[in-house]
């Protein structure tokens, strides 16, 4: 028998989100209330939103993850880090040690990911922000090839010695 109890403590809450995003692939908040409903748990989509940033859960491109769970790597010439050039890389450029990568709004963090999990060569550390991602090499001779490198996988075009052709909405070379 099921008791609903939609006032459960916030920390039980949590607790149990935690133990279900550790054992499951959640894609969204419909499947994560699915499952608290499932353990006699009824909270609204904001209740959950609030207790998701309370615990530090981040989205990322295979869902929803405990914040500092180790992603699983993924090498840089797979198809799927490829596509996630494609989909998400506007522009990249090298200034000093650095990559710099643009990204439509909202689209840098999922890069961000996708790139620490290919554990590029000549990457160090990679920092994204909306719509913009440092990578820091190890020099400007490694910045220069991973912007390369990015280039080639995305298919973008070189525009000038550093830069790329930005693609429009509808695929083409700007």
């Amino acid at each position: 028998m099921c008791i609903i109890m939609p006032m459960v403590a916030k920390t039980h809450r949590c607790h149990l989100i935690e133990r279900i995003l550790e054992e499951e692939r959640i894609g969204n908040q419909a499947e994560l209330l699915e499952r608290l409903r499932k353990h006699g748990i009824v909270i609204t989509q904001a209740t959950l939103s609030r207790d998701l940033s309370a615990i530090g859960v981040v989205k990322g491109p295979r869902g929803y993850q405990l914040a500092g769970a180790e992603p699983e790597p993924r090498p840089a010439d797979s198809e799927h880090f490829a596509s996630a050039l494609r989909q998400h890389l506007r522009w990249v450029t090298s200034a000093g040690s650095l990559a710099v990568l643009t990204t439509p709004t909202g689209h840098a963090p999922s890069l961000g990911v996708e790139l620490d999990r290919a554990r590029l060569s000549q990457a160090v550390g990679t920092i994204a922000g909306d719509d913009t991602i440092f990578v820091a090499c190890r020099d400007a001779v490694s910045a220069r090839q991973l912007c390369d490198q990015l280039r080639r996988l995305a298919g973008l075009e070189s525009a000038s010695g550093n830069g790329s052709r930005r693609r429009t909405a509808e695929g083409r070379r700007a």
